[in-house]
């Protein structure tokens, strides 16, 4: 039993009567051309480069005599497709080829949009490494190639990336909800149909990469009815607002459900509005703001102020705390994007 979201069951109930459960395509695929380093790196017309320096036309030590990206320098290195492509619910294969080429203690950590990201060690030889993942609602997206050894200690190699479409989900997951209630989190969710389906681990993570689970649920194996789950936990916000399900089937097959956010909700009167660039805080009057990082590193405090600039800010999850007459402190995470 694999997750589908409600807004893509007709699509796939599409897939499920038009394509027989062994139907691939191929989705994308960068295979290098014999290109040596310092000649044109037309190879890479297709990426963006995010940091760090990439390398073409190097040859992998061992026995691949073929050439790829490698993935090195001063400090880690990332790039990513520079064209997006839309993925249709279903169940995917990730392929490549990959070795540490240097110092044997590099990973490299792979993401696909929001569907699909996982941390690879890369050995002294060419390895094929291969991944399935499922996608359970359309969605746009990107190959992320991201190298994770120490700085000044080489970097990870790559060749022959291959994304391809593998077998349709049959119909299951309608929805994921996650809300808080005081310091409670409560998270719901129905299944329209269940294959023998063992059950449901809950996922909890800070910065939706890193996960733990905090709870089993047990499924109902096989059945056709619709079912209703919920899982209330106490004291766990400070934990993380990311949370997904991994559904375990009786053969010892998963899939992952699509990552929810949990808005964290101040009181009734206070609000936090993201505009472009900047935060406004709504519903009190004149507050001290101090705005932290997730290792408690205090980036900005503002008083009074009813707003904070964003510009100078990367992306990612911060925790801003509202404080107005020296009373206790309104505390919330916030992403930016």
């Amino acid at each position: 039993m694999f997750f589908h979201s409600y807004k893509s069951i007709v699509l796939g109930m599409l897939f499920l009567f038009s394509y027989p459960t062994f139907a691939q395509f191929n989705v994308f695929t960068e295979i290098f051309p014999n290109e040596r380093v310092g000649e044109a790196q037309v190879a890479l017309e297709n990426w963006t480069f995010l940091y760090g320096n990439i390398d073409v036309g190097r040859y992998m030590r061992g026995t691949y005599p073929g050439t790829g990206i490698d993935l090195a320098g001063t400090e880690n290195s990332s790039i990513e497709t520079r064209n997006t492509f839309i993925l249709d619910p279903g169940r995917y294969t990730l392929t490549f080829l990959a070795q540490d080429n240097t110092f044997l203690n590099s990973q490299l950590f792979v993401e696909i949009g929001t569907v699909f990201s996982q941390t690879y060690r890369a050995g002294s030889t060419p390895q094929t490494y291969t991944s399935t993942f499922d996608v359970n609602e359309s969605t746009t997206a990107r190959i992320r190639l991201t190298e994770q050894g120490p700085q000044d200690r080489g970097g990870t190699f790559i060749a022959n990336i291959m994304l391809d479409y593998s077998a349709p989900l049959p119909v299951s997951l309608l929805n994921f909800t996650a809300r808080q209630n005081e310091q409670q989190v409560i998270l719901d969710w129905q299944t329209a149909s269940e294959t023998n389906n063992k059950g449901f681990e809950i996922q909890q993570s800070q910065e939706g990469k890193t996960w733990k689970t905090i709870h089993f649920t047990a499924g109902k194996n096989t059945t056709s009815a619709l079912s209703s789950y919920s899982y209330t936990a106490d004291d766990i916000l400070s934990d993380g607002p990311y949370f997904r399900l991994k559904q375990l089937d009786n053969d010892g097959a998963y899939a992952y459900s699509r990552i929810v956010y949990l808005t964290i909700n101040l009181t009734d009167d206070i609000h936090v509005i993201q505009h472009a660039g900047s935060w406004e805080i709504v519903g009190v009057s004149n507050p001290e703001l101090s705005l932290y990082d997730l290792n408690g590193i205090l980036l900005k405090h503002l008083y009074p102020s009813q707003q904070i600039t964003t510009d100078d800010l990367p992306g990612g999850l911060y925790i801003l705390a509202i404080n107005q007459n020296s009373s206790a402190p309104k505390v919330v995470r916030i992403v930016k994007h």
